[in-house]
């Protein structure tokens, strides 16, 4: 008679992560309302770029830098506006002494 292997409490609990795992990664991922091949690509650091996720980022690139733009002038507004506030209150510090 052939004797029979016997697996172990660890072996059978890996084989059940090796099979469980993907399942409920992919259940999470579909629960989310996400693509599971998308998300495990992009997890795992595998490129999944396309022409519409590049147009996308080039998009928001572009509004990035229109509200840094926007930022820099209110920032030039705002410094001229402490330049005059300035040079008005050196002047009632002026009037005051005379």
């Amino acid at each position: 008679m052939a004797n029979r292997l016997k697996t172990t409490g660890f072996a059978r609990f890996f084989i059940f992560l090796l099979i469980a795992a993907p399942v409920i990664y992919s259940g999470v991922a579909l629960f989310n309302g996400e693509n599971p091949i998308d998300s495990a690509k992009r997890d795992l650091g595998i490129s999944t770029t396309t022409n519409n996720d590049s147009a996308e980022r080039t998009a928001g690139a572009d509004k990035l830098e229109a509200s840094m733009d926007d930022l820099k002038r209110e920032v030039r507004d705002l410094e001229s506006d402490i330049k005059s506030l300035k040079k008005e209150l050196a002047a009632c510090q002026a009037s005051q002494r005379n």
